[in-house]
């Protein structure tokens, strides 16, 4: 007999689907992960494992393992937050700046325990009313934020980095680098893509993400190091991002400013 009672499906992955679902005789919502094979038992109990590898207040962690009508199942309580990948293109410079922040944390605490998550992206990312957090342990990547060397097979932290970087670049600008092939497209040559003149720091950062080698990026603890400090300051900035006026004077943007720039400064190089 199963121990929740599904409401809605709240989310269709690659191998499995996410229900709302709600306890007999216990209180509180949660998130159910039903995985549509009774053969990917094991891929389920390895991703049950690596999210519950650590505590971190910026880790959604599961609360258990078990079946639904026989299929492989992890319990997580309920997050009302959304998916960031709804927030696309909307997102100011302090919100980039604090995901950078928060999930970069995440990554650090994993990637110090020898452990690379290797799905980051904007629907494994959930916006809380303050802060954001990093669910989706398992290895369903979706080609847009899969970093050249994962196209082989392989992944480190630094996959992760990059990851991390395409999702940032995407919730900014509303569109994917490399018009979404993700490093299926990018080359050693590829010139870096670069969200804003006017934003310098999270541009530059950001275009050190999407490096094509693994050793050009940052690391997680340096990312949340300059996001830390960045989002501090961005709190004294306009809700909407500014512009650069002809004269050097910083305008806050309209919205429906187009914001006609160059997007590939010569600054940044391959």
């Amino acid at each position: 007999m199963n121990k929740y009672k599904k409401i809605e499906c709240i989310a269709r992955g690659s191998e499995a689907d996410t229900w709302l679902s709600a306890a007999d005789g216990r209180g509180g919502l949660y998130a159910l992960k039903i995985y549509r094979s009774a053969d990917r038992a094991e891929a389920c109990r390895e991703e049950y494992a690596r999210a519950t590898a650590m505590t971190h207040p910026h880790i959604l962690q599961p609360t258990e393992l078990t079946t639904t009508d026989g299929l492989p199942t992890i319990v997580t309580p309920y997050c009302t937050g959304r998916a960031v990948s709804a927030a696309a293109g909307y997102l100011t410079e302090g919100r980039v700046w604090q995901l950078l922040r928060d999930i970069g944390s995440a990554l650090s605490a994993l990637h110090a325990a020898g452990i690379a998550h290797l799905n980051v992206c904007p629907t494994t990312v959930l916006w809380q009313s303050d802060h954001f957090v990093l669910s989706g342990f398992d290895r369903g990547h979706c080609p847009s934020t899969t970093a050249p060397e994962q196209t082989g097979g392989a992944g480190t932290a630094a996959t992760d980095i990059w990851a991390l970087g395409q999702a940032a670049f995407y919730l900014y600008m509303g569109c994917h680098v490399w018009n979404g092939l993700g490093g299926s497209a990018q080359t050693a040559a590829s010139p870096l893509p670069y969200l804003r003149k006017s934003l310098p720091t999270l541009s530059t950062l950001v275009a050190r993400m999407l490096s094509y080698r693994p050793a050009d990026r940052p690391t997680a603890a340096e990312i949340v190091s300059t996001a830390t400090a960045e989002a501090r300051r961005a709190d004294t900035l306009p809700p909407r991002p500014q512009r650069i006026d002809a004269d050097g004077t910083p305008t806050t943007a309209a919205t429906d400013d187009f914001w006609p720039e160059d997007m590939t400064p010569t600054a940044i190089g391959h």
